[in-house]
């Protein structure tokens, strides 16, 4: 229905989604081959088909919509052809690299869910990238105005639509618009301030399984999951019951005792406030001939030569970061000086601090690699150092639009019982980095499809404003047909049982909205339309050792 309602006519509407599609197959065989040598997580599939038909379609929408006005311009079907892949066959050619820089960023995370998804990714974007070049301008040539036949919709060339005074009038009154959407972005973004990140348990599944059932039963009759053990191993040399050893076990299990988020610690030094290193010394003389049942039990469980297990207790969820704090505090004790002990901190929330850590350790260093890279080849692609900036910059503020949006709704838990689903209170560790890699792809994708037009009309025209009208009036309405395709199939993950694949689906769409409703159509014109001829600011000696990009077929 989107397609018929951009071209207007059966033949054409259909051509991109048969190509696009046939790219997403390609793209998925190349996955489910790789996937017999390489490790693959069952989320990737559902990710990897969503960009896959995403993006493809995109590119194919996007080629036929440049080659019908190749045609209409009076050109043969060749020179149609030719005109098409010079221009629209570039836009796509970057708007793919852009998309790859994301997310193969993806493969740099020790995480299978994320790699997989990277890799995934890079073979269908690869295939739809070769449909739309190869397949798709063969197909052309054969079915030349053939294309345009069976019409059922308007014809959009033929009338002005809403993007001619949509344009006139951002480039009117250009402070107007760009000053209250801006602070509707930001408005947006706000919530990601208290993003709270951390990872999920069975709540994520629906009610209908019986492991979620089997969790709901152990967590209210039991407290199953509700509180948090800290597993700390002390490691030293000789008999754990040596005088020197329980004064060092005592003084680290009153530090423990000590730090906030703590409800008790078990261990065979923390039986009795009252008790010292004098009465330990004495109880554990003969600690085989120990009679009380509890004792003789923890004695068993959490001694051994050379090692004491303390269990550190806290109320806090296993998931939250206030217990990866608590974690972080208790591997910043020392053993008492002298002694040659170590600290030994594990269990399920110091895994989960392991993991966060390690995954956010690189998050900023990939995001300067993926902003900078991506920079330069739009620096390279239109040949300035300004729209670049602009570019990446309203980028990222769609992407913490997206991420307030992910806050909101599933931390904070609005619009829950609509969308069928229990609030953590955080944010799946995973879902930030993954979100980026894609929204950062498909948002750049867009600025490309219209920075090109622009450009192309600046280079025939000389004038900024005229310029920046038309490539908003050219590519708008293609840019909103191949944006409500993709969130009609993001939108359509929202009604998945387990909530990540929610969160997925639920922030793409909300990003690709905004990015197409707010930021290509207001916010992007309204800055060039104020930075004039800023916009194509390129130093001359940065001019003469770029490579030219040309628009030669």
């Amino acid at each position: 229905f989107t397609l018929l309602l951009v071209f207007g006519t059966l033949i054409a509407a259909i051509l991109p989604a048969a190509v696009g599609g046939g790219g997403v197959l390609v793209g998925l065989g190349i996955v489910f081959f790789m996937s017999q040598g390489v490790d693959m997580s069952v989320f990737a599939l559902n990710i990897v088909t969503l960009l896959g038909i995403g993006v493809g379609i995109d590119y194919s929408l996007f080629y036929t919509s440049r080659f019908q006005e190749e045609l209409r311009s009076g050109k043969s079907v060749d020179d149609a052809v030719l005109g098409a892949n010079s221009h629209a066959g570039k836009a796509i050619m970057f708007s793919a690299i852009t998309s790859l820089i994301g997310l193969i960023s993806l493969v740099a995370f020790p995480v299978m869910m994320l790699r997989s998804v990277g890799i995934g990714a890079v073979a269908v974007i690869f295939a739809a990238l070769l449909a739309a070049l190869t397949l798709m301008p063969a197909l052309l040539a054969i079915l030349g105005h053939r294309v345009n036949r069976f019409r059922i919709g308007p014809d959009w060339a033929k009338r002005n639509g809403f993007w001619v005074p949509l344009s006139n009038w951002v480039m009117k009154r250009p402070w107007m618009v760009l000053l209250p959407t801006v602070t509707i972005l930001v408005l947006l973004a706000i919530p990601a301030g208290s993003m709270r990140l951390g990872t999920v348990d069975a709540t994520i599944l629906p009610d209908s399984l019986e492991s979620r059932r089997g969790f709901d039963v152990l967590r209210e009759e039991f407290g199953f999951a509700l509180k948090t053990v800290i597993p700390v191993g002390y490691t030293f040399e000789g008999s754990p019951f040596a005088r020197r050893n329980i004064d060092n076990a005592y003084d680290i299990g009153r530090e423990l005792e000590r730090l906030d988020g703590v409800s008790r610690v078990i261990s065979v030094v923390n039986l009795d406030p009252t008790f010292g290193p004098d009465q330990y010394e004495v109880l554990y003389q003969s600690p085989e001939s120990i009679t009380d049942v509890a004792l003789a039990r923890i004695v068993r469980e959490t001694v051994r030569d050379g090692a004491i297990l303390f269990l550190v207790e806290s109320e806090l969820h296993p998931f939250w970061p206030e217990t990866r704090e608590l974690v972080t505090e208790i591997r910043s004790l020392l053993p008492p000086e002298g002694n040659g002990g170590t600290l030994h901190v594990d269990g399920g929330a110091s895994e989960i601090t392991d993991i966060i850590n390690a995954l956010y350790g690189k998050f900023p260093i990939i995001i300067a690699v993926v902003l900078i890279v991506t920079y330069l080849s739009l620096m390279l692609l239109f040949r300035s150092v300004i729209l670049p900036l602009k570019a990446v910059l309203l980028n990222v503020l769609s992407i913490l639009a997206s991420y307030g949006a992910l806050v909101f709704v599933f931390q904070q838990g609005h619009f829950s019982g609509l969308l069928n689903f229990e609030a953590m209170g955080v944010i799946e560790a995973t879902l930030p980095i993954l979100l980026f890699a894609i929204i950062f792809g498909l948002s750049m994708d867009y600025e490309i499809f219209l920075l090109s037009r622009v450009a192309e009309a600046y280079d025939r025209t000389g004038d900024n404003e005229a310029a920046v009208a038309e490539g908003l009036q050219k590519s708008g309405m293609i840019i909103t047909g191949a944006a409500g395709i993709l969130i009609v199939v993001a939108a359509s993950f929202v009604l998945a049982d387990v909530v990540v694949v929610k969160a997925i689906g639920l922030g793409l769409a909300i990003a690709v909205f905004v990015d197409v409703t707010l930021v290509r159509a207001l916010v992007a014109p309204a800055i060039m339309r104020i930075a004039g001829p800023w916009n194509w600011y390129l130093p001359g000696w940065l001019d003469r050792i770029l490579p030219e990009v040309r628009h030669d077929a």
